[in-house]
């Protein structure tokens, strides 16, 4: 890179470009040769000299912390005019690297010191005490954005810098900062070609976007491998971005609040989307989402070719594949599970060229399979088990995900004779998924591979946190990502959720001897809740079943309830045992059911609104609950089994309910405050003005559920408190794919 006379940045070269030959005393050492092959192979130096990071300077494998290094170099650079290391030769410059230092007293005196420090971490010596990543270097850039100047970095007397300079310097980091992460990302516009070598980038939203969490698909890739839609997270909450691979800039999409599923159409101008339990449409150039047809919640996905779309949803008719035009109209249906042979459902739809057939993922009870439906005859064949979310690749290849590993496969497919035709091969591990349904990633025709990396699951602690909100000590010292904490009835153990890298699990911590048993398996498997008597435990196992097992992991897990919907399992009821649960209705609310051990379940509340979290008092006569009648979520209490005057608890909002062991007090959450009201439960029901108990940065659930618990004497709670949480999410890019799964998994 090089700053013209001009003032314009301009690209030279980027990366790792050529075969380090032999050194050359009279070399000009910014133009030093730079390598490629075997990239981080111990032994090696690559890179160019004057921004090589001592790890490179000394030929021991690198990672992306170098490139850490060599950013601090170049920021150095544009800052003085000269370079951060010299030297007469390649061999001097390289000197200069492992001993020397920056000559720190050239940078001119207005220089931020927020600019100097970070410059400083950046070019440490030692790997492990650098920046880390670039997207800390980011983190520094935003703290300069906001923080006021310290004192200057050279020695000089503090002086005020004018606030215009200042802004420009700061603006100048951010500025060179998105030059550093996404200039690669200027190959993606060049046509392909086969002398094109494989480049990987990583790429995340411009803040304060954030990438979303794990719902839906969350990344799509036009065709021509030019444009990138990703759901993110800002102040205003998710909605869809695009972002040009040829500026790296986001750019919101109008009208696309909630959504997810995102598929491209085949020209790359439009795309499809799932929000608000609707089917829509919306062109890139503007203007606002149209609505193509109603569904219902579940598994729900598509694709697109030329003027039909194909999707996986739940209408009236069942869940299934279903095709209907990109104009809208009424859906035709092409396929539905068979129960028999163990399917619960379809998603995931691929058009194969011609758009005759298709390639689907069928969900059964105990994992995934792929197959394929032919449009014209209905008939359908399974290709491959152990897979979900296949496509077929124009390099003669179906790429899929080995089911709820993360790991991405390939294998030869003849689609003649529509059949894999040789071995898989694993090509990309880690990517970040949901156990029940979605995979993260995409392929664009022209070779060019999306993927959202797993980033590793965030650690949190579980405290002890008495009525005044002060700490007491952590529950366990073991760090993890839990959720939804449940102590037993005597208070001796805890049921926590804990995100596991191959789904969710239930884990019993035995309290007072700080020891711990894992309850499940496989699959995905949350929402604990003891029996009254503390022998069982019940909880929900992929989304739509209920199942319990003994709490002291001596027996199998087995199936309590199966349901058409998603549901969840959250209070048993003292004295006649009846588990009180809510479950999605087919116009995605949710509503309120009991079951009794039998298996026999009864309404309790079903509504047009959205009513969940239900909790049986005590005294098992009331049952409190969330509901968004009011317009926003509020806590319920009406009597059961009823009929009887519904008693509203919360004024100003509220969720995550649970009673105290005595029933006189209901806690409920709002937001980071805990609250308390005070309840008397007698033939009567009376009921106090809310107040706060104490605020906290703890952990909140989204469905309303109590992410904390209560100690049997009322006296304390199991909180969830955020530690050290994983990185955010990036979307990773992969050049010219194709060529490196033609090497691998060649083809006829």
């Amino acid at each position: 890179m090089k700053v013209t006379p001009e003032g314009k940045v301009k690209i030279l070269d980027f990366g790792l470009a050529k075969a380090f030959e032999e050194e050359v005393a009279e070399a000009d050492i910014s133009q030093s040769p730079t390598l490629t092959e075997e990239m981080t192979r111990a032994g090696v130096i690559l890179g160019t000299a004057a921004y090589m990071s001592p790890e490179q300077a000394k030929g021991k494998a690198v990672d992306k912390r170098a490139d850490v290094f060599a950013f601090g170099a170049l920021l150095y650079e544009l800052l003085t005019g000269k370079r951060a290391f010299q030297g007469e030769t390649i061999t001097e410059t390289l000197a200069s690297i492992l001993k020397g230092e920056p000559d720190w007293k050239a940078l001119p005196e207005n220089t931020p010191a927020r600019a100097r420090d970070l410059m400083d971490d950046c070019l440490e010596k030692d790997a492990d005490d650098r920046l880390q990543d670039i997207g800390s270097v980011r983190i520094q850039i935003k703290k300069a954005l906001k923080e006021p100047e310290k004192e200057s970095p050279v020695g000089m007397a503090s002086t005020a810098q004018p606030a215009q300079q200042r802004w420009v310097m700061t603006v100048g980091l951010v500025v060179l900062g998105a030059i550093v992460a996404g200039l690669a990302v200027w190959l993606v516009i060049q046509p392909s070609s086969p002398e094109q070598s494989l480049s990987r980038l990583e790429s995340r939203p411009s803040p304060p976007v954030v990438l979303a969490s794990s719902v839906f698909n969350e990344v799509a890739i036009s065709p021509d491998g030019r444009q990138l839609v990703y759901m993110g997270v800002g102040e205003e909450g998710s909605q869809l971005y695009l972002r040009s691979l040829d500026n790296f800039v986001d750019r919101p999409i109008p009208g696309t609040e909630g959504a997810g599923a995102v598929f491209f159409s085949p020209d790359g101008s439009s795309i499809g989307f799932f929000a608000e339990a609707k089917l829509k449409k919306t062109s890139l150039s503007g203007g606002s989402p149209i609505t193509l047809y109603d569904t219902r919640p579940g598994l729900r996905s598509g694709d697109w070719f030329e003027d039909t779309i194909l999707f996986a949803g739940t209408l009236p008719s069942g869940q299934g594949l279903y095709r209907v035009s990109a104009n809208g109209g009424e859906p035709e249906m092409l396929a539905t599970p068979n129960p028999d042979e163990g399917e619960t459902a379809y998603g995931l739809p691929d058009f194969l060229p011609g758009g005759k057939d298709l390639l689907f993922t069928i969900q059964l009870i105990t994992g995934f399979r792929t197959a394929l439906l032919s449009l014209e005859t209905g008939e359908r064949k399974v290709v491959l088990e152990n897979a979900r979310q296949a496509r077929y690749l124009s390099t003669g290849h179906l790429v899929y995900e080995q089911s709820r590993t993360g790991n991405l496969m390939v294998a030869p497919f003849d689609l003649a004779a529509l059949e894999v035709t040789g071995d898989s091969v694993p090509v990309v591990q880690g990517v970040r998924h949901t156990p029940t349904s979605y995979v993260d990633y995409a392929v664009s025709d022209n070779g060019t591979l999306v993927y959202v990396p797993n980033m590793g699951n965030p650690k949190r602690t579980l405290i002890w946190v008495d009525r005044e909100g002060r700490k007491i000590e952590p529950l366990t010292e073991a760090l993890d990502a839990y959720y939804f904490p449940r102590l037993s009835p005597d208070g001796k153990r805890l049921a926590v959720g804990i995100e596991m890298r191959d789904g969710r699990d239930i884990w019993v911590y035995e309290i007072n001897l700080g020891t711990r048993i894992r309850l499940t398996i496989e699959g995905a498997n949350e929402w604990p809740v003891w029996t009254r008597d503390g022998s069982r435990i019940t909880f929900q196992h992929n989304d739509k079943d209920l199942y319990w097992t003994l709490a002291d992991g001596s027996g199998e897990a087995e199936p309590f309830l199966t349901r058409e919907y998603e549901l969840a399992g959250v209070s048993w009821r003292p004295g006649e045992q009846r588990l009180a649960f809510y479950e999605l209705n087919p116009v995605g609310g949710r509503d309120i059911w009991t079951l009794s051990p039998e298996g026999d379940a009864s309404p309790f509340l079903v509504t047009s609104f959205d009513e969940r979290s239900p909790i049986f008092s005590p005294d098992g006569q009331w049952l409190s609950y969330v509901s968004n009648e009011s317009g926003r979520d509020e806590v319920y209490v009406q009597p059961y089994p009823g009929p009887g005057r519904k008693w509203p608890i919360s004024r100003e909002g509220g969720a995550e309910p649970t009673w105290s062991p005595d029933g006189r007090e209901l806690f409920f959450r709002q937001g980071r405050k805990m609250m308390v009201v005070t309840v008397h439960t007698g033939t009567t029901f009376t009921v106090g003005e809310p107040r706060l108990l104490f605020e906290g940065e703890y952990l909140l659930d989204a469905n309303g559920n109590a992410n904390y618990d209560v100690f049997p004497d009322g006296t304390r709670f199991v909180m969830i408190e955020a530690g050290e949480e994983s990185a955010p999410a990036q979307i990773n890019i992969v050049l010219n794919w194709f060529e490196e799964l033609k090497r691998l998994v060649p083809t006829n």
